[in-house]
């Protein structure tokens, strides 16, 4: 019997407004997922820390998460087509 394999990332800090979301790392997180997906394993992703940056926004409130998906809906689309064949489960910090 093969085991589920845990890959274990934290505090990606994505998000912000226009001018406060630094989040640089798109490319280098989408070849993470499809690296881990090509595996053909059974694995789980789980995403500790800050994994949004609300506090970047002045007045964060339902629509950030809405802005920052957008924003970043090259990135949220891989974690779709990743979390549909994997599961992924999000343990927030701070």
């Amino acid at each position: 019997m093969q085991k589920k394999k845990l890959y274990i990332i934290s505090d990606l800090h994505i998000g912000g407004d226009e001018i406060t979301d630094d989040f640089e790392c798109t490319d280098e997180l989408i070849d993470f997922l499809r690296y881990l997906d090509g595996k053909n394993e059974d694995c789980e992703l789980l995403i500790l820390g800050d994994f949004f940056d609300f506090w970047k926004f002045d007045k964060p409130n339902e629509d950030s998460v809405e802005f920052i998906t957008k924003k970043h809906n090259k990135l949220f689309e891989e974690f779709k087509k990743f979390g549909a064949k994997h599961t992924i489960n999000i343990i927030p910090g701070n």
